[in-house]
Formats: structure tokens, C-alpha cells, sequence
């Protein structure tokens, strides 16, 4: 009797589940059809109508940020007159005469209050103003009066995490908009967005297929930006390789097995030259080609600078650190081991708080490492496995693995880290040690050398896009910005906008640039006196 009464239970449990998930996708398809149904109702009135549509980019008048519209809705709960007494409230709940200029109340023809409708529209933020800004927001509502449309095309291509969630691709077409997805289309049929055809959607939903590829016609100009594009950024690779040949000569492998930063730099520039050669010999797809092509050199060029900032900002704080990378550790207060596999001069976040820095002082000034955890000390310590910890010097102390072996959650990368069997730790790769400072051996004057070469050839390529170098036959930044105009996918447009960036940044005099840079960083980290 007792195992019939179970399983009763758990039918009525299914049942009760079932029921719940009917109810929920009534309840929203509901939902979707009254707003289907206000936005028709809306759109058809002779005034009142929301001026912006659905997948335009819009401007916060005070606030200067940018976005795109997800939707939008009409609140007619309160008079006009209403409105006017409750911007009026303030402190207390007097209420002041208002003379007729200053109110914003409407009356009908035997006097009464109008209802005003107030247009809210819902807006997805752009990531990359709302941090320059320090707004902290990626969705905003805003009533239409603090709007304005952006009439500048350039400005169009936002970016924010939940774009795909609504939209389907940006079409630069009109100036630029981003298409609004089946969703929004059947919500609001009757913005300006959601009549285009569904053709492009269908087609952008698998743009790597071939058949999709084989369908796609590109105008003259679009064709040749694409060939000089990527015949341009071979012949960079090309003079980028002679520079690393030489670095890769001096030693193909450190003495841990472990790649060297050379025959890394080398399969990059190799991996851009193959790329390219294969969108020459594929006609059928010469945008996919330029785009990779572009990918590729700006990994290349954020590789070099990512070596030469980490070395020489670790290079004038490594006389405070007191343990090396690959080193065993131990934490003095939570008794996990550990191993180092980087380190800040400074903590990248305020401390102050955190436990177990109670009895350190100004543990914001203190050295931090990143742990890779022993995976059983974690399930001891914190009651469940924990990937890497982030600890200040001050609570670390040596750990000799002759006391037991540590056992991580993930192993470690087999191309970036060995095994030092003379100290009896973990090795680092070159790029690792190089980035952080750390002994190189004879490399480190030829690495230091071979990154300034390969970033000067690389300026000069730039300043000749620009139309300011000595190297001719290159891609345009005419050629960069029809190719931006072009591409539908955001990741695409970014990855073109990411050269665009590059190429305005670059100065004949290096140091200029390098103060850029740095001012660019510093606001990113809302240190605005030092930018």
C-alpha cells in the first residue's frame, strides 16, 4: 500500500508540473497578444504615436549613452494635470499654483483633463559607453522626451550582452538598425523594422553553411576591399615572419619541453598566413576571408602588447615578491596547498573586507597571487571543489611536495606549463616567465628586441593604412570602413571596428602612443584625473 501511495504522490507531483508549464506559456502568449494587440492599436491613431521603433539606436539627451530599442509601451494611467501635481510634490504635499507657460496640462473642449500618454520605451544599453560613463547598466526605461535619434550611421553598432536575445542581425542598410527577431516582429508588427522580409533572418541564421555563403553577392566595391583586405594583411604577416625566425633560431624548446615564446609567435603568424591563403583560393566566400584575416592580426598585434605591458610592469615590481611561478604554496589560515600560476603587484579590486585579511595591513598594497587549488583541501576547507583562489602574500608560505602531492580540479595547460624536476615544481613556459618578469636566461634582451621590431613594422603598416607610411599597396581604411558598412554580425562588426581603432591610434612617435594607451586604461578604470 505504501509503494501505491508513492507513486500516486509523484503522478500528482507530475501532474501539478505539467499543469504549471501550460499555465506559464498561456500566461505569456497571453501576454504577447495584448501587447500585440496595444502596439497595433497605437501604431493606428492619428496622433500620439511613439516616434522610435523597435530595433533603432537611440541617445539619452542628458546622459549622452547609447541603444537600441526592445520595446516600447503607452502609460495612460494619469491626466496630464496629474502628472504636472506629482512633478510638482516634493518635500511636502502642498500643492503650487503653476501658470499656464510652465504647465504641461491638456484640456479637452469642455475643459476637462486629457488623458497625456507618456511613450516608455525599453532600451539595451551599450556596454562601452555605459563604462566610460560609470552607469553600471545594461538596460534602461526612458520616456520619449529624454530621446533622440542618432543620425550619424557610424554610431549605430552598439554592443551589449542580450542583443541576440532580441535581434537577428544588424543590417546597415537605412543608415543602420538591428533587425528585431520572429518575437519582437509579431509584438510590433507595425514598427518600421518588423515589415522587412524574413529572408536575411533565415539566411544569418547559419551565415557559415554553404549554401548561405553561395547565395551571398558582394557589389564591386565590397568585393575589392574584401581581396585588398586580405592580400594586405598576407604581406604584413609576410614582414612580421623574418624578425621571429631569427628569435626562433636561438631556441626552439626551454629545458622543461615547454614551447618557446618564439615558435609560439611563429604558429600565429603561420596560422594568419594559411588563413589567408585559403581565401584567396575561395572566391566563394572573400568576406568570411577578410574578416578571419583582420581576427587574426589583431590577436597578433594584442599578443605584443599584452608581453610588453605585463614585463615591464612586473619588471619594476618584482623585487616584492616572494614567491616564484610554479611554486607549491600553502595558505597560512585556510591550510589549502596550492599552485602559483600568476601574480598582481596589487589587488585588481578593494580587499579590505575580505576574511582572513583582518591582521594584514593595507592589504591593498600587498602583492596577490592567483592559486590553483588542491581540490580535497577545498572540499575540507570550503565544502566543495574551488577552480583557483586569489590570495595576498602576506597568508602564503612555502609547501614542499615531499608532504604530499597536490591534486587540482583541472590540470594545468600542457603547452604553457612543464615539470622542474631540479626544484621540484611546476614550470612555466617562456611567454609565462616573460610576461611576469621572471628568468629567461639569454632570451630576454632578444624577446625584449624582436617585440619592438615586430611592433614597429606593424605601426608602419598602420600609419601606411592611414595613408602616413612608407609601405604602399595595402587595404585602405575606406576599404576597413566598406567592409564595417557590410557585415551583419555584431561579432563581425566589432572584430573591423577593433582594426579601426588600431589603425587611428597609431603615431610615428611610439611614445605618444604608448600615453594613449595608458589614459585609455586608466578611464576604463575610472581613474579620470590620471587619464
Amino acid at each position: 500500500g505504501g509503494a501505491d501511495e508513492d507513486q500516486k504522490g509523484q503522478i500528482s507531483l507530475a501532474f501539478e508540473a505539467i499543469k504549471s508549464c501550460n499555465e506559464l506559456s498561456s500566461n505569456e502568449l497571453d501576454s504577447r497578444l495584448k501587447k500585440r494587440e496595444s502596439s497595433i492599436e497605437v501604431r493606428n491613431r492619428k496622433e500620439g504615436v511613439p516616434l522610435f521603433h523597435v530595433g533603432q539606436v537611440i541617445q539619452h539627451k542628458k546622459a549622452k549613452w547609447r541603444g537600441v530599442i526592445v520595446g516600447w509601451a503607452i502609460d495612460e494611467a494619469k491626466t496630464s494635470g496629474q502628472l504636472s501635481r506629482d512633478r510638482l510634490t516634493s518635500l511636502t504635499t502642498k500643492q503650487y499654483e503653476v501658470s499656464a507657460a510652465e504647465s504641461d496640462t491638456a484640456t479637452n473642449e469642455d475643459g476637462t483633463p486629457s488623458m497625456k500618454a507618456t511613450v516608455k520605451y525599453t532600451i539595451l544599453v551599450d556596454m562601452n559607453d555605459s563604462s566610460l560613463l560609470h552607469l553600471s547598466k545594461s538596460i534602461s526605461l526612458e520616456s520619449q522626451e529624454d530621446l533622440v535619434p542618432i543620425d550619424q550611421p557610424g554610431l549605430r553598432r552598439i554592443q551589449n550582452h542580450l542583443i541576440h536575445q532580441y535581434f537577428s542581425k544588424f543590417d546597415p542598410n537605412e543608415g543602420g538598425h538591428f533587425a528585431p527577431n520572429k518575437v519582437l516582429k509579431f509584438v510590433y508588427p507595425l514598427d518600421r523594422f518588423s515589415n522587412e522580409g524574413n529572408e536575411g533572418i533565415e539566411e544569418s541564421a547559419d551565415p557559415s553553411s554553404p549554401d548561405a555563403k553561395a547565395k551571398v553577392s558582394l557589389s564591386p566595391e565590397l568585393q575589392h576591399a574584401c581581396e585588398a583586405i586580405t592580400n594586405g594583411i598576407q604581406d604584413i604577416g609576410h614582414r612580421l615572419l623574418p624578425p621571429v625566425l631569427e628569435l626562433n633560431k636561438q631556441q626552439l624548446n626551454d629545458d622543461n619541453g615547454v614551447a618557446s615564446l618564439a615558435s609560439t609567435l611563429l604558429s600565429s603568424l603561420q596560422s594568419m598566413s594559411l588563413e589567408n591563403e585559403r581565401g584567396i583560393s575561395s572566391p566563394s566566400s572573400p568576406l568570411d576571408s577578410a574578416i578571419s584575416s583582420i581576427k587574426k592580426l589583431n590577436q597578433f598585434y594584442a599578443k605584443l602588447i599584452a608581453l610588453e605591458w605585463s614585463h615591464d610592469i612586473h619588471k619594476k615590481n618584482e623585487h616584492t615578491i616572494d614567491f616564484k611561478l610554479g611554486q607549491t604554496v600553502k595558505h597560512k589560515l585556510f591550510n589549502f596547498k596550492g599552485v602559483v600560476v600568476a601574480w598582481d603587484p596589487k589587488p585588481h579590486m578593494d580587499v579590505s573586507q575580505w576574511d582572513g585579511l583582518q591582521g594584514v595591513d593595507n592589504p591593498n598594497e600587498k602583492p596577490f597571487y592567483h592559486i590553483r587549488p588542491d581540490i580535497n583541501d577545498c572540499i575540507r576547507e570550503f565544502g566543495g571543489p574551488r577552480t583557483w583562489r586569489y590570495v595576498c602574500q602576506d597568508n602564503l608560505e612555502p609547501y614542499d611536495l615531499k608532504h604530499g602531492r597536490i591534486e587540482l580540479e583541472m590540470e594545468l595547460d600542457e603547452e604553457e606549463w612543464g615539470w622542474d624536476n631540479e626544484n621540484g615544481w611546476f614550470a612555466p613556459s617562456e611567454e609565462i616567465r616573460f610576461m611576469h618578469a621572471e628568468d629567461v636566461g639569454d632570451n630576454e634582451e632578444a624577446i625584449v628586441e624582436t617585440i619592438q621590431k615586430l611592433k614597429d613594422i606593424i605601426s608602419d603598416c598602420f600609419l601606411s593604412v592611414q595613408g602616413n607610411g612608407s609601405i604602399t599597396g595595402l587595404y585602405s581604411l575606406d576599404d576597413l570602413f566598406c567592409l564595417l558598412n557590410s557585415v551583419g554580425k555584431l561579432e563581425d562588426a566589432t572584430t573591423v571596428q577593433d582594426m579601426i581603432k588600431e589603425v587611428f591610434k597609431e603615431f610615428p612617435d611610439s611614445s605618444l602612443r604608448k600615453q594613449l594607451d595608458a589614459g585609455i586604461s586608466e578611464l576604463i578604470e575610472g581613474k579620470t584625473k590620471q587619464a
